[in-house]
């Protein structure tokens, strides 16, 4: 079974590679400075005089980090899964992203800067330019689909499986 697929997009034709998703998870899980916060567990004692091991899961300071830890796990996942998926796509000699756009991203987030080295270059390239277009990021992600075995036609069929118009308050 191919492992890729051709893809038309607007900076022309381009090969999606299925990307190494257990390999990215193990990347990540690895990655000490990507993990999970742990809940507090403290032992309290009931009027009964028993004592229960309670896990703190609801605690708002350990809720926070969660979702900040998952948020830049997914984020990382997604960077290598783009990097592994247009493994072949390469800036243009002289791509620049500080001179295109550099001013305009620190407007809304002055601590940008541009990556550095040569995948990380390649990166802000899919980023900031291949990605950039809607059409772009869906024949990507339906070329991804259909190499996990997924169809668009099926995912289609799925979409249309869901009521329309169900906003409203639920009982």
């Amino acid at each position: 079974m191919e492992n890729y697929r051709d893809v038309e997009l607007t900076i022309g034709a381009v090969r999606v590679y299925s990307p190494p998703l257990v390999k990215i998870d193990a990347i990540i899980e690895k990655d000490s400075t990507l993990k999970l916060p742990e809940p507090e567990i403290v032992e309290e004692e009931m009027k009964s005089g028993k004592t229960v091991v309670v896990v703190k899961d609801d605690d708002p300071e350990y809720l926070r980090e969660l979702a900040k830890v998952e948020a830049l796990r997914e984020e990382k996942g997604r960077e290598m899964m783009w990097l592994f998926a247009l493994r072949d796509v390469k800036p243009p000699e002289g791509w620049d992203i500080e001179a295109q756009m550099g001013d305009e991203i620190r407007f809304y987030d002055p601590e940008w800067k541009p990556r550095e080295g040569k995948v990380a270059r390649k990166l802000d390239y899919i980023e900031w330019v291949v990605l950039v277009d809607g059409a772009n990021v869906r024949a990507v992600n339906n070329a991804l689909n259909e190499l996990a075995g997924v169809s668009e036609e099926v995912v289609k069929q799925i979409e249309n499986s869901f009521p329309g118009g169900v906003e409203g308050e639920t009982s």
